[in-house]
């Protein structure tokens, strides 16, 4: 066996002889560090690394997702309370700003149409604890408190829907004045209270600012105003009604099921005989009515405050019938010149300017004078008069007289002659005129068809022409306009005439497209032959023919006097207009 060499080594045996041994390996900079144990450990531990990097990851997605839901969400007020106590069923929801109309609320006035808005109202009053109150940082001191311990609340929004009930209720005087005469609620809606709801509706508008953007659409001429119309396809952010009014109706207060806690003034104040008794307090909230007139027919002296005031006579359909139509106006003008609300008197109690006199006894005896006064007509090319009649005794009287402003134009003082029951009742001189071109005055039927002469400047001429003839300008007076002349007493007003005090202002309209659009309506109503004959008469522009005579009584039948007979005042009126409707029709 042939036998190795000492210099043979086995390759794969380590070198070793007797002189040499194993020397220490020296350690690299990476070594002495420390970073090889980490380099040695992320190469043992894969899985590990992979974990890290997937938690990193979701929460990098949660923060983004979280910053992105925070910004969509509709910005809170940070001094509206109310949703700390609804933070848990607050909802919102992107949809369309304006919706398809919906029954019942898109119906006119009606039993059905009360029903939806009582039924939406029916939370307005909830019952809070003490300790809600104190979450929320309000003081109890004073507050109303009722049988258990709660005390009556309202969230916002509730506040402002009865805000815009009570004024639809104004703009359907007509259909609401008869259906709560006699309401324990008589003056609840009186001016100051109106003025109070459309501040208050400002003020959440500009506060919950809708910031969608709607765009506008041309539209035929004939059914919007400058052919333009308003696209409401915006989509806006909404809370869910459902939501918010479900919590509200479980804290409910049911008018009748409660009983309030007497307050520390009760004493100092007249109480409601109901508090006083501990019975149950009704109502959850108020009806609009203006004072009855036989209010205003026993009062023996009463007080008028001397200030320049707009005063408007919830809207009307037309006077449907004379006696009912004058009986308003005349109490309306009792509420303006003689009954100035409590709450309207303690408002204006901070204005040094305003000053009070007394006026005399009511049930005067009538006393009248007629007269003309020359009027200076621009481009009338022939001397002209105007007609005037004053009810009461203007030099001895220290009231301001009420100048009646008649319709038309053209329609004459005549109808306007019940107002004389103020006179009667409180001692308010009245002062009546036929506006030129009709009644008593000089009528201009050469002047028919001539814009340029029939103009505001040219009636408003002769309406200060007449205050300076009777010398009103120091004394002051008051202007009722009604219809044709609401529109004539507002351009005057508008001008800041010396001496005006008061301006009552009764069926004027104040939109000519708005009632344009309204009398189309009327004539939809009307039988198919008047209503053809109606409307081909006026594109030929032809007034005079006795088919347009007879269509056009069939509507005064309808919408202005349905009396049978015609009362004869109001015969006169439209004898005027039939036989010179000159400024009329220009």
């Amino acid at each position: 066996m042939e036998k190795h060499s000492e210099d043979s080594q086995d390759p794969l045996l380590p070198h070793s002889t007797e002189e040499s041994s194993i020397q220490p390996h020296s350690p690299s900079s990476e070594q002495r560090n420390g970073r090889q144990p980490i380099r040695l450990w992320l190469r043992a531990n894969p899985l590990l690394i992979a974990i890290f990097f997937l938690l990193l990851y979701v929460a990098i997605a949660l923060t983004v997702d979280i910053a992105v839901r925070f910004a969509s969400l509709p910005p809170k007020q940070a001094s509206d309370s109310s949703p700390t106590l609804m933070r848990d069923i607050l909802r919102y929801e992107d949809r369309p700003e304006w919706y398809p109309p919906e029954s019942p609320f898109d119906l006119g006035p009606s039993d059905e149409l009360d029903a939806a808005w009582d039924d939406l109202l029916h939370a307005i009053n909830i019952k809070v604890t003490g300790d809600e109150l104190d979450l929320l940082g309000i003081n109890k001191t004073n507050l109303v408190q009722v049988n258990g311990g709660y005390y009556i609340g309202s969230v916002g929004v509730y506040h402002h829907l009865h805000c815009l009930n009570n004024l639809r209720m104004v703009v359907h005087w007509d259909y609401y004045e008869s259906k709560f005469a006699g309401s324990p609620y008589f003056d609840h809606l009186g001016k100051a209270h109106s003025d109070h709801c459309i501040n208050a509706l400002r003020q959440a508008v500009m506060c919950h600012a809708n910031t969608a953007i709607t765009t506008f659409e041309w539209v035929d001429e004939d059914n919007q105003l400058n052919g333009k119309e308003q696209r409401l396809d915006a989509v806006t952010t909404c809370a869910k009604w459902d939501n918010l009014d479900n919590w509200a109706r479980q804290r409910i207060l049911i008018a009748g099921n409660y009983t309030y806690r007497p307050g520390p003034f009760e004493r100092n104040k007249p109480k409601n005989k109901n508090i006083e008794a501990g019975l149950p307090v009704g109502g959850q909230y108020c009806r609009p009515e203006i004072p009855a007139l036989e209010n205003y027919r026993n009062r023996q002296a009463t007080r008028m405050e001397v200030d320049t005031i707009s005063y408007f006579l919830p809207g009307s359909r037309g006077a449907s019938t004379y006696g009912p139509i004058m009986i308003r106006m005349c109490e309306l003008c009792r509420t303006v010149l003689c009954g100035v609300r409590d709450a309207d008197a303690a408002r204006r109690q901070d204005y040094p300017s305003t000053r009070s006199i007394t006026l005399p006894a009511a049930g005067l005896a009538i006393t009248s004078k007629e007269g003309e006064i020359a009027f200076d007509a621009p481009g009338a090319g022939k001397p002209c008069k105007t007609w005037y009649k004053v009810i009461g005794n203007l030099a001895e009287s220290a009231t301001p007289p009420l100048i009646a402003l008649h319709g038309g134009p053209g329609s004459g003082h005549d109808y306007l002659e019940a107002l004389i029951d103020i006179y009667e009742a409180h001692g308010i001189p009245l002062m009546f005129y036929d506006q030129i071109g009709c009644g008593r005055s000089t009528h201009l039927q050469e002047k028919r068809g001539d814009e340029s002469f029939w103009t505001f400047d040219l009636f408003i001429k002769q309406l200060d022409d007449l205050i300076d003839h009777l010398d009103l300008r120091q004394k002051g007076f008051h202007i009722l306009g009604q219809s044709w002349g609401g529109m004539l007493g507002s351009s005057y007003a508008s001008r800041r005439p010396q001496g005006l005090r008061r301006l009552v202002l009764s069926g004027a309209p104040a939109s000519m497209p708005l009632y344009k659009k309204a009398c189309k309506q009327r004539l939809a109503e009307l039988p198919e032959d008047v209503r053809t004959t109606l409307q081909e008469c006026d594109r030929k522009g032809d007034h005079d023919s006795p088919e347009f005579k007879g269509a056009a009584a069939v509507f005064m039948k309808n919408f202005v006097c349905r009396l049978d007979p015609i009362p004869e005042p109001i015969q006169r009126t439209f004898k005027n207009v039939r036989e010179d409707p000159t400024a009329y029709n220009t």
